[in-house]
């Protein structure tokens, strides 16, 4: 689990405050690279100040390298991206999996 939202000293992914309206809206999308060991797949969460959030499904394939990725803005149902509060990578694996992700972008 890696959660950008603020320093809350807190596993519970805030929401409402987080980040403080960090403005994204001079991009189009979430771009980032990731690689497992094993085939995997992991969930994107993006939030707005209001409490609006929407989660989006990942799937990266076992044993090749860094593969590039790219989630466009608008699969993101209700989220208000002039002022993001969250944003949260949650890798559904199990102990066995071995995962990177690197280089995150808009």
């Amino acid at each position: 689990l890696l959660q950008y939202d603020g320093a809350d000293g807190s596993a519970v992914l805030d929401t409402v405050v987080g980040l403080g309206g960090l403005d994204f809206s001079a991009g189009d999308a979430l771009r980032f690279a990731a690689s497992s060991d094993l085939d995997t797949s992991f969930f994107v969460t993006m939030c707005s100040t209001g409490g609006d959030c929407d989660t989006e499904i990942v799937d990266v394939v076992g044993n090749i390298g860094f593969q590039d990725f790219t989630i466009d803005f608008v699969n993101f149902n209700g989220v208000n991206f002039n002022s993001i509060s969250a944003v949260e990578f949650d890798i559904d694996s199990n102990e066995a999996v071995d995962f990177n992700l690197d280089v995150i972008s808009d």
